[in-house]
């Protein structure tokens, strides 16, 4: 019995752990606007500047996490809070962050990688060790609280973070100087440290316990998927979320405006949709918003079809809306396949990875790959296709039947036949053949996959009657509009706008009626 109590006195407070996490994130992301705000005139500012800087805090945020996975996955709690606590001094010690006059650009080289140079030497140490409280934490609270979930831990992380992008545009940046902003949050950080210092003092006597796998945290969802296939997830689905977050941000900027609210606005509502999701999962409804999903991809075609003659408002809530959306569904699907806290630090080290991944793929990739702005197309329709993989993976009896799982799928494959249609530089005739067919050919494969494969039940001849007669329904209502698109293009024009849609709706029309016959 002594030894029980003696353990339990050991243990940090719970407001301890909490008021750890919501400081570090807090830093964390304030840090963020205040830097790419400080070097902003250095490299003039573009929008590019923000979007590299994004960059940095998404690998950063993976050598963050990569750190404590392996600090928590090989090393005893004594010998962390050594090593931790090492490290914690090396932070201390280089600060104040502010950037060094030596290191504004000269002109030559690529700015990129004069950006990264630059933040790295000036904030590389305590970014690191600020983004590695999120999972270290969590690691230590579901060690010494066995069967407690560390995952209401990392919501409580993001309102730090979504506090933090708030104030700082309302209350930091229009009442202090930069060089007092530095100061101030240089303050903060060694406020964090004696925050850190306790739980790391605290731990160091905590006992070996190995998390309990909990039925209600662990999910359904992991026993039907194969770890390959858990990590593709957890890797795919916080890229795609990160990729839409850059992409939408270099989007506003480029079409309104290069301010910082433009920066804040899309990362508060990247985090709020984290919050929400990892809060409770009842907040995210699959049946409520992937519907809206669809709706904020057809607000957002219309808004680009109008171009920059559309209102400001209207294209930052456009925009806005269809992230948040996005987003929600990314992180939603990502919470149902959490692990249990044994494998908490491998979970988050796979969602930093993904962000590192996404930000990589927006920042540096994208620019060198496409000529054209195609960035946002493929995060606006690569969460559709991911909410469709993840639904295929658990192979769920019930998944492939759900209304809006076939809608989305539905409209996915259009999408893909419509972007064909308007690639192809054929004859009509062969834009036909090259769309139309692959568009029915791919609904029959579903059809015979569904119900024979998936279900083992063989078709009746009378619903592949009525599906080919559906098929050609289809057909001939997107035909006049693709005769019409056509005409267009000969004469040298290129069709935008409601008229751009037409043909997609239409097909969409289509394939919900065919939904009726080929799903049964």
């Amino acid at each position: 019995m002594a030894d029980s109590d003696s353990a339990s006195s050991a243990k940090p407070p719970m407001a301890l752990y909490a008021l750890t996490v919501f400081w570090g994130a807090f830093l964390l992301f304030l840090v963020q606007p205040l830097i790419g705000k400080y070097i902003l005139p250095w490299f003039g500012g573009t929008p590019g500047v923000w979007t590299t800087c994004l960059l940095f805090f998404q690998c950063l945020l993976l050598a963050g996490y990569a750190y404590a996975h392996c600090l928590n996955h090989f090393l005893p709690p004594r010998k962390q809070a050594w090593v931790h606590g090492g490290l914690l001094m090396m932070a201390i010690c280089t600060l104040p962050i502010t950037p060094s006059e030596a290191l504004q650009p000269d002109g030559e080289g690529t700015p990129v990688w004069a950006i990264l140079k630059l933040l790295g030497l000036s904030l590389g140490v305590p970014y690191m060790i600020l983004s590695s409280t999120g999972p270290l934490v969590q690691a230590w609270f579901a060690r010494a609280h066995a069967g407690a979930s560390p995952y209401r831990l990392y919501a409580l992380s993001n309102v730090g973070s979504l506090l933090a992008l708030v104030v700082y545009p309302f209350v930091v940046e229009p009442w202090s100087t930069r060089i007092e902003q530095v100061n101030g949050w240089s303050w903060g950080m060694a406020l964090y440290a004696v925050f850190c210092g306790l739980l790391v003092w605290r731990m160091r006597d905590v006992s070996v316990v190995t998390p309990s796998k909990s039925k209600a945290e662990s999910g359904t969802t992991e026993t039907r998927l194969r770890r390959a296939g858990v990590w593709l997830c957890w890797l795919a689905l916080p890229a795609c979320g990160t990729a839409f977050l850059m992409a939408t941000t270099n989007k506003l900027c480029q079409d309104v405006a290069v301010v910082p609210f433009l920066w804040v606005l899309p990362l508060a509502l990247y985090l709020i949709s984290f919050i929400i999701s990892f809060d409770s999962p009842r907040w995210y409804v699959r049946e409520i918003y992937v519907p809206l999903l669809v709706v904020s991809w057809i607000g957002v075609l219309w808004g680009m079809g109008e171009g920059v003659d559309l209102e400001i408002v209207l294209q930052v809530g456009l925009y806005s809306v269809a992230l948040f959306i996005s987003c929600m569904v990314c992180h939603g699907e990502l919470y149902r396949l959490r692990p249990e806290p044994m494998r908490l630090t491998q979970y988050f080290l796979g969602i930093a990875a993904g962000g590192a991944l996404g930000g990589l793929a927006v920042a540096v990739l994208a620019p060198r790959w496409f000529d054209g702005y195609w960035e946002y197309h493929i995060a606006l329709w690569g969460t559709g296709l991911l909410y469709l993989l993840v639904q295929c993976v658990n192979r769920e009896p019930w998944a492939l039947g759900k209304w809006h799982v076939r809608g989305l799928l539905g409209l996915c494959w259009t999408v893909v036949c419509m972007a064909l249609l308007r690639a192809v530089e054929f004859s009509l005739p062969a834009k036909l053949a090259l769309t139309w067919l692959p568009l029915l050919f791919g609904w029959y494969m579903a059809r015979y996959i569904v119900r024979e494969w998936w279900f083992g039940r063989p078709a009746s001849e009378g619903q592949d009657f009525k599906a080919g007669l559906a098929g050609v329904v289809l057909a001939c209502l997107g035909l006049y509009w693709i005769l019409e698109m056509s005409a267009n293009w000969n004469e040298g024009g290129s069709a935008s706008g409601w008229s751009d849609l037409q043909p997609g709706i239409w097909v969409v029309v289509g394939l919900m009626t065919l939904n009726l016959f080929v799903w049964l």
